[in-house]
């Protein structure tokens, strides 16, 4: 733990937690090891990060969010209200209040990918969230099925629910 990052007396760390410069993490946060949070990102309060996630530079991680075995981006944002599992957020991602990223399929199956030329790819996983590409913005509300997509740059309204990639129009 870097000696200028700011802790919380009421947060609870266990395991092995790399926090970088400038880190700040808020009262009633959760972190179960092993994570990465890079410099000057924001955690809390209440945020709950299990194993296996990183956190990028700038980043904030608000109110309520709960990630799992994810990667974070630089300077993304999921303010509050949020699930990330088993994904992958780029830079400069804004996720909005109450983002779900669904990491299972309802019949259990392995998960496949869709590849930009169109092609479905098996992930030979059970468990496999969104790859959200950077500056995708999705709004209030916005559930992802396992899988998906999200192309650079796109922006998702609220309320949305995508079960196909999302691809740029040029």
């Amino acid at each position: 733990i870097s000696p200028s990052a700011q802790l919380d007396k009421n947060i609870w760390i266990g395991g092995d937690v790399w926090i970088e410069n400038g880190v700040r993490i808020l009262p009633f946060t959760v972190i179960n090891g092993p994570a990465f949070f890079d410099k000057n990102c924001v955690i809390g309060p209440h945020a709950y990060i299990r194993p296996f996630s990183i956190i990028g530079e700038g980043s904030r991680i608000g109110h309520c969010t709960e990630i799992k075995a994810s990667i974070i981006g630089r300077n993304s944002f999921a303010s509050h209200f949020a699930y990330i599992g088993d994904s992958v957020i780029g830079s400069n991602v804004n996720l909005g209040a109450g983002v779900k990223l669904a990491n299972l399929r309802f019949d259990k199956k392995n998960i496949a990918v869709i590849m930009p030329n169109g092609n479905n790819v098996s992930s030979g996983r059970k468990k496999l969230g969104a790859i959200i590409c950077d500056n995708a913005r999705l709004g209030v509300n916005v559930a992802i099925m396992p899988g998906m997509v999200i192309e650079s740059g796109i922006a998702v309204m609220s309320r949305d629910v995508v079960k196909m990639v999302v691809r740029s129009a040029l």
